[in-house]
């Protein structure tokens, strides 16, 4: 049984024909193994692929969402491959999101030190920095084996010359499989991508944490990342992730229109 299963939920169209190459790369650039399973989960695609083969053919588990009948659905995607994940550990991956293979290994350690396969309540939340039109064509012509450090020395530094903004939170969690499907996972009534990861995030964390400060007005939504105060949702969600940034693990979103 492997330490922990990765879900990337996708679907294709020709409105967003980089989405297959996105997918494309994770395919070839990850390797599934005794430790670490990728689990590419297909929703509603407008546009006709076969990416089902390549992933297999790479050593992956491919698995198609026949319901999503006339729109995407991400929740739907990521619930599907929680539930044919073979570990007892689930990671959730957006297709736009890139993590390093030494960022992983920094994941499966966690995993093992703080038992979640065994802790029910215990999670981790990455970080994530969103990279600029520019950032995300400039960091491609840098040595992959770089971008980590790259990166997190323009965030650090506070140049920016790369980053767009930055997040405490986003929706890769990594969290026991149990505790994900006894709370119900995603809910299916969101549409494409919006706020089914803050739905789930805020019945994880009232099920799961306790902390001696609560930012006051949880409903209150400021609309950005950027927080600047101790109020609403997002910084009573971005808590979490500061666990990950003291361990120097984050994520990085690329740049779409």
């Amino acid at each position: 049984m492997p330490l922990l299963s990765v879900v990337i939920p996708f679907g294709l169209s020709k409105e967003r024909s980089y989405i297959e190459e996105r997918v494309l790369q994770k395919a070839k650039f990850f390797q599934s193994d005794e430790n670490m399973e990728f689990i590419f989960v297909e929703g509603y695609s407008s546009l006709k692929n076969n990416l089902k083969q390549i992933i297999e053919n790479s050593g992956h588990i491919y698995l198609k969402d026949d319901d999503q009948k006339d729109y995407f659905s991400q929740g739907k995607c990521r619930n599907l491959g929680a539930v044919y994940a073979n570990s007892k550990v689930i990671m959730f991956l957006d297709v736009d999101c890139y993590i390093s293979l030494l960022s992983l290994e920094k994941i499966l350690n966690l995993i093992k030190v703080k038992n979640i396969a065994q802790n029910i309540n215990e999670l981790l939340v990455l970080p994530v920095v969103y990279l600029s039109q520019s950032g995300s064509e400039k960091i491609y012509k840098e040595d992959k084996y770089l971008w980590d450090e790259i990166i997190k020395h323009d965030l650090i530094t506070g140049k920016r010359k790369l980053i767009k903004y930055f997040s405490l939170i986003s929706s890769s969690i990594i969290v026991n499989r149990y505790k994900f499907l006894v709370l119900g996972g995603n809910n299916h009534n969101f549409i494409g991508h919006s706020y089914e990861d803050h739905d789930f995030f805020a019945r994880l964390l009232f099920y799961t944490t306790n902390f001696s400060n609560t930012p006051k007005a949880l409903c209150y939504d400021e609309g950005t990342w950027n927080i600047r105060k101790f109020k609403g949702f997002r910084a009573w969600f971005s808590l979490l992730g500061y666990e990950m940034s003291f361990h120097g693990i984050y994520m990085y979103h690329f740049y779409h229109e």
